[in-house]
């Protein structure tokens, strides 16, 4: 493992050169993505150990850094986490004391800047990916296929869903090569990284505490015109903006100068009183004559 790291920084420090030299060409334009290589500090969260043991993860990352507040970030890293509790006891069977476990892992992540300045940032991380893990016991053996270090009928995937959450911050030099820190979880769905889970606590899942250092260097970079057509559209932006509270702000006073109980100086028009329809009288009936004696009828039918 320490090999591998030394060759990696190796690497890197040749490659610095080329990159110096691409920057030097582009002081004048703003870069647009990052590349983000380093190592990191990981311990393991279970039923073996509580993050008492650190062993090493290599990373690289590709941040998208054009955005004010939201940067998109997409990480391939690798790494190995192991742990050893000779007196671990499960009251439900014999699990595994030790293991080890190496793993690869891609994740994409949307970071939320607290602080953005030219040369400076912090802020928080939130991510989702997939983690592939391989544990093996202390004589390298995989434990996957093992059934007899587990409860009966009981097996599992060795793919594990991320939800990584962190927080961090860079620093950039004038020439924009930079350095970064990072800490955070990487929140695994699983609880089989040590291979053991009805002999533990089924209902917790197994974590990863991560410590991140990076070195940072410039990939890409705005256009000159581009650069440009977004500081006017951000400076039409910001005059739209100011605007828009001047004009709030002058009808604020208007309604603070008018008297109180007042706030509508304007009479309402008066409505025309509709008209009425007139109404039809129904014929007044005639009254019979108290002098007109009426007629008997001829055997009671004329």
């Amino acid at each position: 493992m320490q090999n591998k790291l030394l060759t990696l920084l190796l690497c890197w420090f040749v490659c610095l050169p080329a990159f110096a030299q691409k920057m030097q060409e582009s002081q004048h334009q703003q870069p647009a993505t990052m590349l983000d290589l380093g190592t990191s500090m990981i311990a393991y969260g279970g039923e073996l150990s509580k993050y008492a043991s650190f062993s090493a993860m290599f990373h690289g990352r590709l941040v998208q850094t054009r955005n004010r507040w939201l940067n998109p970030a997409i990480e391939l890293g690798w790494g190995k986490l192991a742990a050893n509790n000779v007196r671990y006891v499960s009251e439900t069977g014999t699990p595994n004391r030790s293991f080890n476990t190496s793993f690869f892992q891609l994740t994409a992540q949307a970071q939320l800047n607290i602080i953005k300045k030219p040369h400076q940032r912090i802020y928080i991380g939130q991510g989702i990916g997939v983690m592939r893990f391989n544990p093996k016991d202390d004589r390298n053996n995989a434990l996957l296929n093992r059934s007899d270090t587990r409860a009966a009928d009981e097996s599992y995937s060795n793919f594990a869903l991320l939800l990584p959450t962190s927080l961090g911050g860079t620093y950039h030099f004038p020439n924009y090569l930079g350095i970064g820190m990072e800490v955070g979880l990487m929140n695994t769905r699983t609880d089989y990284l040590d291979n053991i889970s009805q002999f533990g606590d089924p209902t917790t899942k197994d974590n990863v505490l991560r410590v991140r250092f990076s070195v940072i260097a410039p990939l890409t970079y705005d256009s000159p015109e581009r650069d440009t057509e977004r500081k006017e559209r951000l400076t039409k932006r910001r005059e739209e903006i100011r605007l828009k509270n001047q004009r709030e702000k002058e009808a604020f006073e208007q309604l603070k100068k008018q008297p109180k109980g007042k706030t509508n100086t304007a009479k309402p028009a008066k409505k025309a009183p509709a008209k009425k329809k007139p109404v039809k009288k129904a014929p007044a009936k005639k009254a019979p004559a108290k002098n007109q004696q009426k007629k008997p009828k001829l055997f009671g039918i004329f």
